[in-house]
């Protein structure tokens, strides 16, 4: 059994074996102060699993999702999802999993494990949020078109 993960903003699967996504490849997130009520901010993100198997791999199966620190401790709740692979697998079972990541400064990893063997993991830093510059502010580069937002305008002629 083949085993993959993609961390992004959004994921939605399709029957047909592909899936659609909104920036992916998420490997860090920028850190963010305990709001005015005291909660930690989340960012709720999606992670893609997505799993190959052989003939002989067909039925039944656990899926077991962490999201740990260096040290082994979660930041999210462990996630079990029971699925199944066919016996004359044609496309790859893929699966969309919502998790909202309280943004807590730190070094973390999704492990996933499929019937107690780890088969994948995906790096997840947390940093500090940088500080934007303090100076003058950015001047827009001019537009070759005239038009300031380039939309609905004659191009230039040659």
């Amino acid at each position: 059994m083949n085993l993959s993960l993609l961390f992004a903003e959004y994921i939605s699967v399709h029957p047909n074996g592909f899936f659609s996504l909104l920036n992916g490849g998420i490997n860090a997130l920028a850190a963010q102060p305990v709001n005015d009520k005291g909660q930690q901010p989340n960012f709720n993100g999606h992670l893609l699993v997505r799993i190959e198997s052989r003939p002989e791999e067909g039925g039944k199966h656990a899926l077991k999702l962490r999201l740990q620190d260096q040290q082994n401790a979660l930041l999210v709740p462990e996630i079990t999802v029971n699925f199944e692979t066919p016996a004359q697998p044609a496309l790859p079972v893929n699966l969309a999993l919502a998790i909202p990541i309280p943004l807590k400064k730190g070094n973390y990893a999704f492990i996933a494990e499929v019937d107690g063997k780890k088969l994948a993991h995906w790096p997840l830093a947390i940093v500090e949020q940088q500080q934007k510059p303090a100076g003058p502010a950015a001047t827009p580069t001019p537009n070759p078109w005239g038009n300031p937002a380039g939309f609905g305008s004659k191009l230039p002629q040659a």
